[in-house]
């Protein structure tokens, strides 16, 4: 799996507009982890829909801040836990932890871009 980072996805979307894209990478900080606590606890609860539903917000997320690594793994686990494949999730959540941790790190460097000028 390559672990690429799109620089241009987000200024694509909102033009050269740091205040609007230091505003997004930062939402993007907050709500990644959270959503990555929201699906940790929907499987260990064995909420299919909740999983679901966390996966698809972290996709969306990660897609719009330029990480397709990540949007792609949060996409086969919200296609799993519709589907109700419970079973073959557990190691599609470690990789998507794994990913997340390099989106992460990532963000936080386009941040300290952005607020360099």
């Amino acid at each position: 799996m390559t672990h690429a980072f799109d620089d241009d996805a987000l200024t694509r979307l909102v033009g050269r507009d740091a205040v609007r894209e230091r505003r997004i990478y930062a939402l993007f900080m907050d709500t990644g982890g959270q959503s990555l606590t929201s699906m940790r606890a929907a499987l260990d609860g064995a909420d299919l829909a909740a999983l679901g539903v966390a996966a698809h917000r972290l996709k969306s997320a990660a897609l719009l801040v330029g990480a397709p690594a990540l949007g792609a793994l949060a996409a086969q686990i919200e296609a799993a836990a519709n589907e109700g494949s419970g079973r073959t999730i557990a190691p599609m959540l470690c990789a998507v932890e794994a990913e997340a941790a390099r989106a992460l790190d990532w963000v936080r460097a386009r941040l300290q871009a952005l607020a360099e000028g």
